[in-house]
């Protein structure tokens, strides 16, 4: 029975992480969507790549690289004296308990993340056809 627990407690720990990830991931792209148009460029390809390259390199950051770094332990590494303070995760490499705990929060944010824009566009039509009546 304590196993069935730990398992689901696992497995609930691994949805909730991924909903976070993806949740904030939509409020920055709303943000940061907004900003770029108020700061407007002067063509709309311009203002388009923009917003492609920031929504990039802040949904990277946010889906991968932040994982990736609260889960590594540094105390081995030549970034320990300033990494090893903030970052003392219980992952010292890439092992296999760290592809099944870890690994799995990744894969299952990444399929969420792939399914968020058409998600996103039928809620934009279910919502304009709610307005619409």
């Amino acid at each position: 029975m304590d196993w069935v627990k730990g398992f689901f407690k696992t497995q609930m720990m691994s949805y909730l992480i991924s909903l976070i990830i993806v949740s904030f991931n939509y409020i920055l792209r709303t943000i940061i969507i907004g900003l770029i148009m108020w700061i407007g460029k002067k063509t709309f390809s311009k203002q388009y790549q923009m917003t492609f390259e920031v929504l990039f390199v802040s949904q990277f950051i946010n889906s991968a690289l932040i994982l990736f770094l609260v889960t590594f332990n540094f105390e081995d590494s030549r970034l320990q004296s300033l990494a090893g303070k903030i970052f003392n995760g219980e992952f010292k490499d890439f092992t296999e308990s760290w592809y099944d705990k870890v690994g799995s929060v990744y894969v299952q944010t990444l399929f969420v993340i792939g399914l968020s824009p058409p998600i996103d566009c039928a809620l934009k039509i279910i919502l304009a056809r709610y307005k619409y009546y």
